[in-house]
């Protein structure tokens, strides 16, 4: 079955990474964890390594190419195996997006108040909650 290299997310703020260099060419075999292509971010320089064993049959971008965090790179499988499945999907879109939509931390904050029953707010910043016995 044929596997993916995506663009790995390696840091909370990581949004895109580019393509130093392939250090595998498409026909060779690969063992799982080898080095496949050296990618930078905005502060570092990374080696990913093959997710599987096989070979690589596919490299979608090019080198110095600049890709989103999930973005296809390359497909390794067996060799002659079809991987047109493959080519078109991104397991990760819109995760990115996702993170973004989070409401503002005032509407947060405010809807966890209203969801603690109908004693919130009888008291204020530091003072004690007495008890009803």
């Amino acid at each position: 079955m044929a596997t993916r290299i995506d663009m790995p997310q390696l840091g909370l703020t990581m949004e895109t990474g580019t393509i130093l260099q392939w250090l595998k060419a498409v026909g060779d075999t690969v063992r799982e964890g080898q080095p496949v292509v050296l990618i930078q971010t905005d502060k570092v320089e990374y080696e990913v390594e093959s997710p599987a064993a096989g070979t690589l049959l596919k490299v979608v971008v090019q080198e110095g190419a600049e890709l989103p965090v999930g973005s296809l790179m390359a497909v390794i499988g067996e060799a002659g195996e079809d991987v047109s499945s493959l080519l078109g999907r991104r397991p990760w879109a819109g995760r990115a997006d996702r993170a973004k939509s989070h409401e503002p931390r005032a509407a947060l904050e405010e809807s966890r108040t209203r969801s603690r029953g109908p004693r919130a707010g009888r008291c204020g910043p530091g003072e004690r909650v007495r008890s009803r016995r």
